[in-house]
């Protein structure tokens, strides 16, 4: 592989990709960040989170099985 071929894996997601990733809506998203149980980061006006608080949060979820 050539070094402009190497493959750079993202470590943050915008919203917007991280809404489409986990199939959620904005305004939930910005709830879970207010509420501190989603992690996120700000660059200028861009807000970003990181993929192992996506992850972390997505793990946190409770399960949907059958009670």
């Amino acid at each position: 592989m050539t070094s402009s071929e190497q493959r750079i894996d993202k470590v943050a997601l915008t919203v917007a990709e991280f809404c489409h990733a986990y199939g959620l809506g904005k305004s939930l998203a910005y709830e879970e960040i207010a509420s501190g149980r989603l992690g996120a980061r700000k660059a200028g006006r861009r807000t970003l989170i990181p993929v192992r608080d996506a992850e972390a949060w997505f793990q946190s979820l409770p399960t949907g099985g059958a009670k």
